[in-house]
């Protein structure tokens, strides 16, 4: 049995050739025979049109063929020549380990022989990817045909076929002989891994295993197809994994083997030409084997390619070609039933994720059992996934250059791959490039390319070589098998420089020629392309153009002749510029060269005293300087001054001074200021040249002198800043120095130069420059105690700077105090409490209670924490400016609120003032107390009475709009009340109660409207109820109106009121029974319309809607259906107990003939009302109501009436 969606067959589709038929199966593409189609289907090889032999024209499988570049359509494919086992060369299993159903960690192997039936010569294996549908859509199938061969034909033979997705291979330990060898995990050179790094599990869950048996000579073929689903801990437990893959297998319709494989095909006779594989996901097929019986046929003998080496152990004699047009059957052809090929589908066969193998293997078996003995081994690499990278780049670049990279990465495999991870060693994380030009997912076969551009890092080694490495993954959620692949790329990295050099003379002169040579070195690696550059040199008038090769040179020589006025020394610069070829990076250079040009020249500098007075003395420094270049010869000089009488002679080398100091004594008479003049003449030793120089100085004359101001606040008070301004001016004459050493002490606020806690603001110091001020501010706070008026005088001392003489002044200031204060007084008229809604008016004084000589106080606020702001209040009665002495007086209203009430009203009135041009505060409160009640309560008493009640008690469930909240409930108490308008009810005869409510009246003089009203319904034994309201001991009340049950009552403080109901007393007690209603000969008492025995549904009279489960399921039954039911225990007895009464009821209260105790309404209320309840005691208690109201005795002890209807037929 087949158990995946067998959709396109793998024999008959155009792809692979599977022969079937008379000739057998057999490695020879016929349709190449004589030209034939070339779009024909691919088989191992081909024989005709193969210009340089069979290799040239793409065999599928053999010696020659590249496995990743087949042949045909193939994409992959596999060729093992596997030893007969003669010699005893073969691999073959050992071994009761060595069982299909077992982890490959048990299998063992050594080197011998198996019998020549079972002994495998060369196997193969080939894999296509081929669209199998027409929908437009391209997403191929995986395809996987196989091929084996027997030393020795049987009949018959059991092959089968695994694909492991770990590198399985023999791990031989080189002994030989009969030792055996395990299997385990390889390397990339087919090296197994040490033990210590061996899983525990050699197998991987999804596995591929395929067997077959051919039997009847090969004419008939038993296949099954499987899937490895185990998978061990340590322990040897089962993993989370083997435990989902095993509950998959079964829900995915497979067979679970022996706890490791899952069957996922199985057929009989898969036979490639079998009628039940129209259309096959796994077939198979053999050279024919001879026939027995009746219709007996001989065995057919087919063509082997030649180079596959295969020598049967019975080669066949020489025949004709087989299949026609090849070379005719030789020894190293097939005989019958030697050669074996399979096809599958794996998509087919695997429509969940495939995942990705990479090793194959074949053996020969006692029969296509999972756990017969294994024989022979065949196996070799066959990797079906397959992911490649390739990088492009410069060939050449430098540090810090940009440099694209061009990336392509194939999915050579045969499924879709998933991108993990793209990681270059210089470039870094690659996915973000990769994922925006589509490599996120690769179909099989697909490619996708994408470019990054980096500048090369600084360090970067040369050349440079950096390496992609990419990660996919078989599995979109990343956990399924790796597929990776790297690929380098190198940079040339080349380092240009240069070195730019420029000599010349080094002395000369105006009109002198100065010889240059200038010279550029290209020091550039030597991979450097050539540098293109530029030579200039403005003074040189130079601009040259040069292209040189790594290591070489060029020199320029030329010259200038010196200009007058050219600077000295004279210093020119020539630049280079140079970029290497193809590239656009610009390397600078310059290099400058000074010619020194001499120059003689001298300074006099004449300093002194810039003030004296006459007969003090002047002292003067004459400096005469050399300041000729230091190349230049010495200088022979003159040095005169009339006044001091100076005329000496100096010689002076480059750099060097000579200084006169001499002094002159002011006389009287002199001029203001005092002038003189020195001179001096030089030349340079050997020179004709004179060179003069002279200065002058000038001596001030000067008259000191010092004014102080002090001014201040006029007006202040004790515990306010008074504020002072002192300003100092240097009056002296212009010429004076500055005044130094200065003091400035106030008798009362103490040294201004020094710290001085009351200075908040001071520009003067010790120093004060001639003709300027400085200014100090202060502030005091006037102190009790303090004089009134408050005197200070401020003294200044300085001395002219550099002069001993003491110049002074000072000025003195007084601040006469003031006493502000101010009284407010607050009351009320609410000596009593006030009913809320009345009004509370407040009276407020304010009195200027500071001294006489305190300025008018100026209102700044006045707040009251009940009344708020009442400035404007105050301001209308004059309070905004008060005089030392005067008062004002107003009042505020205040009507009492709800919220006042509870508590008593505490309201604190504060008033601030501020004296006019004083920023204090001169504030005052007062308080003031009032308590606020509500007004009397009304009261409302509602009275119940129920006349001829026959010892039976009743009340009304009523509602009413009694504020607040106000909600009627059942009445308690007893009558009468002791100041009830109302008659005393008749002892023993009637039944009453009553109930009071208290009725807040909100404000003073409010009334508030309130009702009673009575809105149940009538029980079945009253015909009619009045409603009575009067005052009570006959008093009268605010207002009353009533109509009909409904009192409307307006009410005031302190009313009473009392409303009276009074029933008529008027049952109905008569009824017929369910037996009565159910009865055929009394369906003409029914009321139809609207009521109908044989159709009116239950549902048509009461209210099932949200009723569900059993009780809801009645909704549908008749009427008449109910009159019968028996009822039951739990919920839906009840209901039916009740809906059984419910019926006759509605019966007895629709027919006009029957007085009965309930109205139809209130029956059906009552009944759906219980429906919606669904609780078993209610619905109980409504049905012995109504079964007694049917009976005529419901209230009614004596027995009632019998059912007054008789027989009345429909």
């Amino acid at each position: 049995m087949v158990f995946s969606v067998n959709t396109y067959a793998v024999h008959d589709i155009d792809v692979f050739e599977l022969d079937n038929g008379q000739l057998g199966a057999n490695a020879i593409d016929e349709t190449d025979i004589g030209n034939a189609d070339a779009s024909a289907p691919d088989d191992w090889a081909k024989v005709g049109g193969c210009p340089n032999g069979l290799a040239s024209c793409g065999y599928v499988s053999g010696p020659t063929v590249d496995p990743d570049n087949p042949g045909g359509s193939a994409f992959k494919s596999l060729f093992i020549q596997d030893p007969n086992g003669v010699a005893n060369t073969d691999d073959i299993f050992t071994g009761g380990g060595s069982k299909d159903d077992l982890d490959v960690k048990q299998w063992l192997t050594k080197r011998g022989s198996t019998p020549d039936k079972d002994d495998l010569l060369p196997i193969g294996a080939a894999a296509y990817l081929e669209d199998m549908s027409d929908d437009g859509v391209d997403n191929p199938d995986l395809l996987i045909y196989l091929f084996g061969s027997l030393f020795a034909p049987n009949g018959s033979a059991a092959i089968g076929a695994w694909l492991f997705k770990k590198d399985i291979g023999i791990c031989d330990d080189g002994i030989g002989g009969a030792d055996t060898d395990p299997f385990g995990v390889v390397d990339g050179n087919g090296n197994c891994l040490p033990p210590a790094q061996q899983p525990i599990n050699l197998h991987t869950i999804g596995d591929v295993f395929v067997v077959a048996e051919n039997v009847n000579g090969g004419r008939v073929v038993i296949m099954e197809v499987y899937k490895w689903v185990d998978e061990n801990t340590a322990g040897g437990q089962d993993t989370a994994a083997a435990t989902a893959a095993k509950a998959a297998c079964t829900s995915d319709g497979g067979t679970l083997v022996n706890g490791t494989l899952c069957r996922v095909f199985a057929d009989e006779d898969a036979h490639c030409d079998s009628v039940n594989l129209a259309n096959d996901d796994a077939c198979g097929t053999m050279n024919l084997g001879e026939t027995k019986g009746q219709n007996a046929q001989p065995g057919v003998p087919t063509e082997s390619p030649d180079d596959w080496g295969f020598q049967s152990k019975f080669p066949p004699a020489a025949g004709p070609a087989s299949p026609p047009g090849t070379d005719g059957i030789q020894s190293n052809d097939f005989p019958p039933t030697s050669l074996f090929e399979a096809g599958f589908n794996f998509t087919n066969l695997f429509p969940e994720a495939i995942g990705c193998f990479n090793t194959f293997l074949m053996n020969t078996r006692a029969s296509h059992s999972v756990d017969a003995t294994l024989k022979d081994i065949g196996m070799g690499k066959f990797p079906l996934c397959g992911i490649s990278v390739s990088k492009s780049g410069p060939e050449k670049s430098k540090i810090g250059d940009d440099a694209d990279f061009t990336f392509t990465i194939t999915n050579t495999g045969a499924i879709t791959l998933y991108l993990d991870t793209v990681v270059d060693d210089v470039l870094g994380d690659l996915e973000t490039a990769a994922v925006a030009e589509g490599c996120a997912t690769l179909a099989a076969q697909a490619s996708c390319e994408f470019t990054v551009t980096r500048p090369i890092p600084d360090g970067s080694p040369d050349p440079l070589v950096n390496t992609v490495t990419v990660h996919y993954n078989s599995a979109q959620s990343l956990q399924g098998d790796d597929q990776t692949s790297t690929a380098s790329h190198s940079t040339n990295l080349f380092q240009p420089s240069i070195t730019f050099d420029k000599t010349g003379d080094a002395l000369s002169k105006a009109t002198d020629t100065t010889n240059y040579t200038i010279t550029l070195n290209n020091t550039s690696s030597a991979d450097t392309p050539d540098l293109v550059c530029t030579i200039t040199d403005p003074l040189l008038n130079l601009d040259e153009d040069v292209t040189l090769a790594s290591g070489a040179s060029h020199v320029i020589n030329t010259n200038y002749v010196v200009q007058a006025g050219d600077s000295d020394p004279l210093l020119n610069t020539a630049s280079v510029t140079c970029s290497p070829t193809g590239f656009p990076n610009i390397y600078t250079a310059s290099d400058g060269h000074s010619t020194n040009l001499f120059q003689p020249s001298i300074t006099l500098d004449k300093t002194g005293s810039e003030l004296s007075k006459v007969g003090d003395p002047v002292d003067y420094t004459i400096t005469l300087s050399n300041t000729s270049s230091a190349d230049s010869p010495a200088l022979d000089c003159t040095v005169s001054d009339a006044l001091l009488g100076i005329d000496e002679a100096v010689t002076l080398a480059a750099g060097e001074q000579h200084v006169i100091n001499a002094q002159y004594t002011v006389q009287a008479g002199d001029a203001d200021p005092l002038p003189n003049t020195a001179s001096a003449t030089c030349s340079p030793q050997g020179f004709p040249n004179v060179l003069a120089a002279e200065d002058s100085h000038s001596v001030n004359l000067f008259q000191p002198s010092v004014v102080v101001v002090k001014e201040g606040d006029a007006l202040s008070k004790v515990g306010d800043p008074a504020s002072y301004t002192i300003t100092v001016t240097n009056t002296s004459s212009a010429d004076s120095p500055n005044l130094v050493n200065g003091t400035i002490v106030d008798t009362l606020l103490g040294d201004l130069l020094a710290a001085n806690q009351y200075v908040s603001n001071s520009s003067c110091t010790g120093t004060l420059a001639t003709g300027a001020s400085c200014v100090i501010q202060a502030t005091r706070t006037v102190q009790v105690g303090d004089p009134d008026p408050l005197p200070n005088t401020v003294t200044v001392h300085y001395n002219p700077s550099g002069f001993p003489n003491d110049i002074t002044d000072s000025d003195d200031h007084s601040v006469n105090l003031f006493q502000p204060s101010v009284a407010v007084d607050k009351t009320a008229n609410c000596d009593l409490d006030v009913i809320v809604g009345q009004t509370i008016t407040y009276s407020y004084t304010i009195n200027n209670t500071g001294s006489t000589d305190s300025p008018n106080l100026n209102l700044a606020s006045i707040v009251d924490d009940k009344l708020g702001d009442l400035a404007a209040q105050a301001a209308a009665a004059n309070c905004n400016t008060l005089a030392s002495g005067a008062s004002c007086n107003f009042t505020v209203d205040y009507v009492t609120q709800a919220t006042d009430v509870g508590a008593p009203i505490v309201n604190t009135v504060d008033v601030h003032y501020n004296p006019a041009g004083f920023p204090n505060d001169i504030s005052d409160q007062d308080d003031q107390s009032c308590n606020v009640v509500l007004p009397n309560p009304a009261t409302v008493v509602i009275e119940k009475l129920l006349l001829n009640a026959e010892n039976l008690a009743f009340s009304y469930s009523t509602t009413g709009d009694l504020p607040p909240s106000f909600f009627l409930t059942p009445l308690y108490g007893q009558l009468p009340l002791t100041n009830s308008p109302f008659a005393d009810p008749l002892a023993g005869q009637s039944f009453a109660s009553s109930i009071e409510y208290t009725v807040d009246i909100p404000s003073f003089g409010a009334t508030e409207q309130v009702s009673v009203t009575e809105d149940e319904p009538l029980p079945p034994f009253i015909s009619a109820v009045s409603l009575t309201c009067a005052a009570a001991d006959g008093g009268s009340l605010t207002g009353q109106s009533v109509a009909g049950l409904t009192a409307t009552l307006t009410l005031g403080s302190g009313d009473y009121a009392f409303c009276r109901y009074v029933n008529q007393f008027n049952p109905g007690d008569e009824g017929c029974t369910p037996g009565y209603w159910k009865q055929e000969q009394h369906f003409g008492s029914w009321t139809n319309p609207p009521y109908d025995p044989y159709s009116t549904q239950l549902q048509d009279v009461f209210n099932f809607a949200g009723v569900n489960g059993q009780i809801g399921g009645l909704a549908d039954d008749l009427m008449l259906d109910a009159l019968s039911y028996s009822g039951g225990t739990g919920k839906l007895g009840a209901a039916q107990i009740m809906l059984r009464a419910a019926v006759a009821a509605v019966l007895n209260a629709a027919n006009g003939g029957v007085q009965y105790a309930f109205t139809l309404s209130d029956v059906i209320s009552d009944v759906n009302a219980q429906l919606q309840s669904g609780t078993r005691e209610s619905m109980l208690a409504l049905a012995t109501q109504l079964d007694d109201a049917n009976n005529g005795v419901f209230d009614n002890p004596d027995g009632g009436e019998s059912c007054p209807l008789g027989l009345n037929p429909l």
